[in-house]
């Protein structure tokens, strides 16, 4: 399944001293992606369902950070990590208020750990849950229009949970327009998703 960033964020704070102080309601938030911004015309950098990290180095002050937030969620992020350090100290009250009322997750890291040490760990995280999905989607597909090829597909449904002797169903989902442009992952999920 997709990470939520609950599920990015657990022993966070014991291994990055990374807390939460704003928006715990959108903790359940899916993260597609981390990524570094500190322009402020947000935009044009983020797809959706990103988890966005900033130092404050290309502002000054703070009064910038409430619309800043306010833009991100407009475009999709789903939370927003500050750095805490020579260019942000603290975290405005009016943003904490924001972030709690607008279920947008609000992270403060200290300075002393670095950006990439985080980042690198929840890409990775990301990138290997987005694995696992795909090596479950492929072995469902496999299961269903090629059962005579078990050993293909046991072993990996068998180490997801999903037991050789389980009763399954197949639901066929076609949807004569779209609003949405799903990515190969999500129509995967849409396809496969077993209830």
């Amino acid at each position: 399944m997709a990470l939520t960033l609950s599920q990015l964020c657990v022993n966070v704070e014991k291994t990055y001293q990374m807390k939460l102080v704003a928006g715990e309601d959108g903790m359940d938030n899916v993260v597609r992606w981390v990524h570094i911004i500190e322009d402020v015309e947000v935009s044009h950098f983020i797809n959706g369902q990103e988890l966005v990290f900033t130092t404050g180095i290309a502002q000054r002050g703070v009064n910038w950070l409430l619309p800043y937030a306010e833009q991100l969620l407009s475009h999709g992020a789903v939370g927003l990590v500050i750095n805490l350090g020579p260019y942000i100290e603290k975290v405005p009250p009016q943003l904490i208020v924001w972030c709690n009322s607008h279920a947008f997750p609000l992270l403060v890291l200290p300075w002393s750990v670095h950006i990439i040490d985080v980042t690198y760990d929840f890409c990775h995280r990301i990138i290997q849950s987005e694995k696992h999905e795909r090596s479950i989607a492929s072995a469902f597909s496999t299961w269903i229009f090629n059962p005579e090829k078990g050993e293909s597909y046991t072993g990996i449904l068998q180490r997801a949970g999903f037991p050789d002797d389980g009763r399954y169903q197949v639901m066929l989902l076609y949807l004569h327009e779209r609003e949405h442009e799903f990515t190969d992952l999500e129509w995967e999920q849409l396809q496969f998703r077993v209830y």
